[in-house]
This record gives structure tokens, sequence and C-alpha cells, in this order.
């Protein structure tokens, strides 16, 4: 018997319960008639049929799992790829404890899953996971009360979340696994968070930063404080981090991009450095007002800039000519953005999901805009569900990618 600690994966955190493995499949159904008779005799005769439905009951139960059992893990890995609903996967691990530890959730196991949004519901209080492939929303209970802790990214499998300050704490937590990492509680202001790697795995080193902010907060996964960087440092006196727009881990080494689109390599040991990669951008770089994110897109390394009115341009960084060149595909992917940047560049596996198109989740609770770089269009999708918080909101809504857990 597994301990139930263990056996508290996402299917007991949402609503998408898994299958009693001790259920025949389909449910066995008998129909009996029984004459009118008197008393004892209609008594024993009761008990007897009883007895017998509940031994035919046993052996319907024996041969059917031992028959889905006994199905080659081959013909199990197909079907499994071929799941693409949290309803679907969840009752294939409920055939049997085989089927269970084939199906243990993972990026393998999960490849066919869509992306999901972490939206906020008003009624219970909470934060509810929208399918955008089936419109469907899953109730997620949280071991937190909403506004007490909220979500604020995903990364490596991991959804990100804080406490208010002043020093909130952060904890990482696999929605699929139940894995909880927690990290130090932060001295100083921050709105953004990246990873280098899986925070399960050695070395894992987190950053803490805000846009055009004068600090940046980091550590490895498993250190008890937080080492700090910034203007005012003696030991740092000469990085001027207000500068810095954005941040990302690219091909294990960590890059920053500057208001002035210039990108910088960073080294934060033994002491911070920052080191300029060409001081050229380009002319074919757009201007204007928007934001601008670093991302990474089938081994490119891109800078994506999107205008106030929701246009997109996306650039690639041209390391042989040291400057930004504009692009009109990304080699067949999806590009996935959120009010705090890049999230995740996948493969389509569902309509939903279209090659070189940007899905970008922003300040709304309950819709987001797909951009096509072939067409230059813009699609407004709304989540289809009620109970969803409406309107802008401070608690942005979260991608959240099973394929990558």
């Amino acid at each position: 018997m597994e301990p139930a600690k263990q056996r508290r994966k996402l299917a007991d955190q949402i609503d998408v319960r898994e299958h009693d493995p001790r259920s025949p499949i389909p449910p066995y159904t008998r129909a009996s008639i029984s004459p009118k008779t008197n008393s004892n005799s209609t008594n024993n005769e009761e008990e007897e049929e009883q007895e017998q439905e509940e031994q035919e009951q046993e052996e319907f139960k024996s041969s059917e799992l031992g028959k889905w059992s006994s199905l080659t893990d081959a013909l199990l890995h197909s079907i499994l790829r071929r799941l693409d609903t949290l309803e679907d996967f969840f009752a294939f691990r409920g055939v049997c404890r085989g089927w269970r530890s084939l199906a243990a959730p993972s990026s393998a196991a999960l490849a066919s899953q869509p992306p999901l949004i972490l939206l906020a519901r008003c009624h219970s209080c909470t934060e509810a996971l929208y399918d955008i492939a089936s419109r469907r929303l899953y109730s997620l209970h949280l071991p937190w009360r909403l506004f007490s802790r909220f979500s604020i990214g995903y990364s490596h499998g991991f959804v990100i979340t804080t406490t208010q300050p002043p020093l909130p704490k952060l904890l990482l937590w696999n929605l699929f696994t139940d894995a909880k990492i927690r990290l130090p509680k932060a001295p100083e202001p921050f709105d953004r968070v990246i990873l280098s790697s899986n925070p399960s795995s050695p070395g894992c080193l987190a950053i803490l930063f805000s846009r055009s902010g004068s600090t940046v907060q980091y550590c490895h996964v498993g250190d008890h404080l937080w080492k700090l960087s910034c203007r005012n440092s003696p030991r740092a006196s000469v990085i001027d981090w207000s500068v810095i727009e954005d941040m990302i881990f690219f091909k294990g080494k960590l890059f920053a991009l500057t208001s002035a689109e210039q990108l910088v390599e960073v080294e934060l040991f033994p002491l911070p450095k920052l080191t300029l990669l060409r001081a050229e951008t380009g002319a074919a770089v757009k201007r204007g007002y928007g934001e601008r994110w670093l991302a990474e897109c089938g081994g490119e390394l891109l800078m994506v800039f999107v205008r106030i009115e929701m246009v997109f341009h996306v650039y690639r960084w041209d390391l042989g000519r040291g400057r930004w060149v504009e692009v009109s595909s990304l080699g067949g992917k999806a590009l996935f953005m959120g009010s705090r940047g890049f999230a995740a560049s996948i493969e389509p596996m569902c309509s939903e999901v279209r090659e070189n198109c940007i899905y970008y989740a922003g300040n709304w609770k309950d819709q987001w805009f797909v951009f096509s770089l072939e067409d230059r269009s813009l699609e407004f999708v709304p989540a289809a569900s009620c109970g969803l918080l409406g309107g802008r909101t401070s608690l942005p809504p979260v991608w959240v990618f099973p394929s990558l857990c």
C-alpha cells in the first residue's frame, strides 16, 4: 500500500479524481428476478444468490484487471501519448497499480498535455487551472488561502509562489508530483524569479530581480540566505542594475538585456560582473513605448518587444555580427509570454497551439492574446468559463506546462 503522503498528487489537488484501481472496468451489473416465496426459504435463496453474485463479481474483477494489466509497456506508452486531457491521464492511472506506476507524472508521461493557465477564481477564493484546448476549468485546492500566497511564475515544472512583503517567503511547488522546495526569505523587493535548472537537481541557482531595479538577489537552492548585489554595495559599486530590463539563463549562462537593447553576459561568482557583448543594436530594432523581454526558442536567444497596442516584434541574437536581427518565424514552435516575461517555447500538440505564434497572458484574469508572426494578426481569446475574476488584476495569470514537468 502506498503511503498516504505519497498519494497527494495533482489528482488530489484538482477535481479530477482517479478511479479506484480495485473497481471493475467496466462496472459489473447483474439483473435477477426471484419468484415470490415465503419467509425462510426466500431468505435462504436470497443469501445464496448474494453469495453467488459476490463470487462472480470477484471472478470478473480478477479476470478483467488481469487482462488490462497484461498489456505490454510499448502499447501502454502508445496509449499514453494519445491522452490529451487531465481526466484521461488520471483515469489511465486509475486502472491498476501497474498502469499507475508506468504513468508516474513526468515530462514524458505528460508530453501530449496542452498548456494550462493558472487563474484566480472569485467565489471559492482560490486558483484554478484552465485547459486552453478543451476550454475546461479545473478547481485547484491549494494548501494556502488566496491572497495569503500567490503564484508569480512557472519554471522547470514548478509553480513559483510567494507571500506578501516584507520578507516574502518563496515556495516552489510541482503541481503534478506535489514536490515542494522552499527558498530563503527575500530581504529586498522583486517582481521576477528565474531558475537556472530544475530546482530538484544539484546546483540550481535562483535569481530575484525587478525591471529597472537597483538590486539583484541570488542563491543556490538549499542556501539559507540570499546574496545581494546593488549599486550601494562597495563590492559591486561598478554595477548599475537599474539599466537591466530582463534576464534569462541560456545554454548554461546568465544573460541580461539593457534598456538600450544591449546584451550583457552576467557572472555572479566569485563577484558580480557584467560583460557587454558588442554595443551594436542594429538599425532594424523597433523603437517606441512597450516592454522588452529575453526568450529562448529552438536553441536561439531572442528579444521580444511588445508595443502597447499588442504588436510583437521578435529578434534573434546574431553572435557573429553581434546584433539583433528581426525574425518572422519561430521555427515551427509556439512562444508563451506573460506579464513577467518569457514562460516557455513548445512544439504545437493541439489545434489551439499554433506554430510561429506568440501566446501572451498579461494583466487580464480571463483572457489572453495570440499573435501570429506570419501574417501579423492578433486574436483575442476569452476564457469561456464562469466563476473567473474578470478585468485587470495584480495577480496575473501564469502559464503552466505539464509537458515540461
